[in-house]
């Protein structure tokens, strides 16, 4: 049946507001995906860069731990593999932990292409034994410890 002349026919195609509408609604949901891809991709690169100061800093560590007089404290250098990323080492003032015989120190990993706003991408806080010589040193003479007898015959008790 068709309708020639009647006001009640059906429609066949699309107002053009329709269509503009729909093209709205497209692009407003094309430009959402774009804006969360490119937070994804600098999120991804972000946790590529932590993960490398992670490992650094383990690297770090591992080297540092053989003696811990070797750790370069008021230091700062870029890391080897990664020459945007650089540590740096620094004493902390912590009462208990002098009160025990040792220091904090806090080793930090920047990384000067990331956007974090100045914060490091890898802190570490440890405390590391003050070497025995300084704690005799500044120990009263009634204080610094003996060291043992070693030269006592085999066999014979090593006076303490």
């Amino acid at each position: 049946m068709r309708c020639r002349y009647s006001t009640t026919c059906p429609r066949r195609g699309m107002t053009l507001i329709e269509v503009v509408a729909g093209l709205a609604l497209l692009g407003t949901m094309l430009v959402a995906i774009f804006v969360i891809h490119a937070r994804l991709i600098r999120q991804t690169a972000l946790a590529h860069r932590k993960a490398a100061a992670v490992q650094a800093t383990d690297a770090l560590l591992t080297k540092w731990s053989v003696d811990w007089s070797t750790l370069p404290i008021g230091t700062e250098e870029p890391l080897d593999d990664h020459p945007q990323m650089s540590w740096s080492v620094i004493e902390v003032a912590n009462p208990e932990v002098e009160a025990l015989g040792a220091k904090a120190v806090e080793l930090r990993v920047t990384d000067s292409q990331a956007d974090t706003d100045g914060s490091p991408l890898v802190t570490v806080q440890l405390v590391i034994p003050v070497e025995s010589e300084k704690n005799e040193e500044n120990a009263p003479e009634g204080e610094k410890e003996e060291e043992p007898d070693t030269n006592a015959p085999p066999g014979e008790p090593i006076d303490a």
